[in-house]
């Protein structure tokens, strides 16, 4: 899978360096593929009055699957090894989340649900592992952005498609994207992968204790999510009292969040190259402040528009800074493992969302809760520009060579 080029095509092939694209791509497609048929799906279980619960369910359900696969990925990764952890993982994929197009009983396919997310959160963890592994340096900070930015794209992309499918066909043919994906991610993963293994024989209490000094890094990746999900939880309550009211105008300013996001993210290696790690990670806080005031502070539509592109650079810079940050921080002993926990704080923080923005919006209403998140934000943002130390690019401990 490698050779002696430095370009990122050179060192892990342009069929490797596709393949090692599935795991976040395949997130895109998890919340997002079937969403258009809700509405459908809702009228199909709606026999005891709960069809819009149900429908609802099957999109939030999945997280909690990711969050079990990402606690459960890395120590998978050092069984199986990376290669076969994806090839498994996108039968699974697959298989199940083909399940909305047959199955019938609600609870079966909540389960479905469940068991998708699951395979895909060992995706995201294997692919990342492996572009830890495959790529050093700059290449690595490039590719990791690439592979969040596919994830935005993806999501855009199957969202449009499921809107073709629900309205020409219905909502389970929506489903249909799940083993396609699956099929081509197998045969990229078979054809481009090698396998590699978590550095398990290396593994001692230095290491460990190394790998407890990440949660830093897991705290912020809670904080980054909770307030990334507020551009498509809050801000459909938002835009409608700034007198945004009709449903395609609301689609295409949260859309532009997606939009801006996916080129920033690949930009993320050379914004990171040129600014170093401390410095992106504070330009997307510094993103995420300016929107989110701007958002709650002016209740018109230009400043709706700029608000969701700030939300956008804050996605491309933070989604692909998390998990570069751990892949560099963590030694290669606990690196699976500690990847797979940023995944699993950051859904964990998508789940915290209503939980935090819901009484907010309560007490404060739509506008004050978006000025009191931007205040909040541009608290953390100011302590990280007083504390640059905080955040390095040299790993807690000397690499000791990752095993093939």
């Amino acid at each position: 899978m490698a050779n002696k080029s430095g370009t990122l095509i050179g060192q892990a092939g342009l069929i490797g360096l596709s393949a090692l694209m599935v795991g976040q791509s395949g997130q895109g497609l998890l919340f997002t593929a079937f969403t258009p048929g809700l509405p459908q799906m809702a009228q199909n279980f709606n026999a005891a009055g709960h069809g819009m619960a149900i429908a609802q369910q099957c999109v939030t359900i999945a997280a909690f699957g990711v969050i079990a696969g990402s606690f459960a990925s890395g120590r998978i990764i050092e069984w199986i090894g990376s290669r076969m952890t994806i090839l498994l993982a996108l039968i699974v994929f697959g298989v199940f989340g083909a399940g909305g197009m047959f199955l019938n009983s609600a609870w079966v396919l909540l389960a479905s649900r469940v068991l998708v997310g699951l395979a895909n959160a060992c995706m995201v963890t294997a692919c990342i592992n492996t572009i830890s592994i495959v790529f050093q340096g700059n290449n690595r900070s490039l590719a990791i952005g690439i592979s969040s930015g596919m994830g935005s794209a993806a999501a855009l992309i199957s969202l449009l498609i499921g809107g073709v499918l629900a309205q020409n066909f219905g909502w389970r043919e929506t489903f249909i994207q799940f083993p396609v994906f699956a099929l081509l991610g197998l045969v990229l993963t078979f054809l481009g992968i090698k396998n590699t293994y978590a550095d398990v024989a290396h593994e001692t209490e230095m290491h460990l204790q190394a790998g407890s000094r990440l949660w830093p890094y897991y705290v912020l990746a809670i904080i980054i999510s909770a307030v990334m999900f507020m551009g498509s939880s809050q801000l459909a309550f938002l835009l409608p009292a700034d007198g945004i009211a009709k449903a395609t105008s609301i689609s295409e300013i949260m859309a532009t969040i997606t939009i801006i996001a996916v080129p920033v993210s690949f930009t993320f290696g050379i914004i990171e190259r040129r600014l170093g790690l401390n410095n992106t990670l504070l330009l997307g806080f510094v993103a995420v402040t300016a929107g989110l005031l701007l958002l709650g502070l002016v209740a018109i539509p230009a400043a709706a528009v700029l608000g969701a592109m700030l939300m956008g650079a804050y996605v491309g810079l933070t989604v692909p800074f998390l998990y570069h940050v751990v892949s560099v921080r963590a030694s290669p002993a606990v690196r699976a493992k500690a990847i797979g926990l940023v995944s699993a704080f950051y859904f964990l923080g998508a789940f915290l969302n209503p939980f935090i923005f819901a009484p907010a919006s309560a007490a404060l209403g739509i506008h004050g809760t978006f000025t009191a998140a931007g205040i909040f934000m541009g608290m953390i943002a100011l302590g990280l520009a007083s504390a640059g130390r905080f955040l390095t690019s040299k790993p807690l401990l000397p690499a000791s060579g990752p095993s093939h």
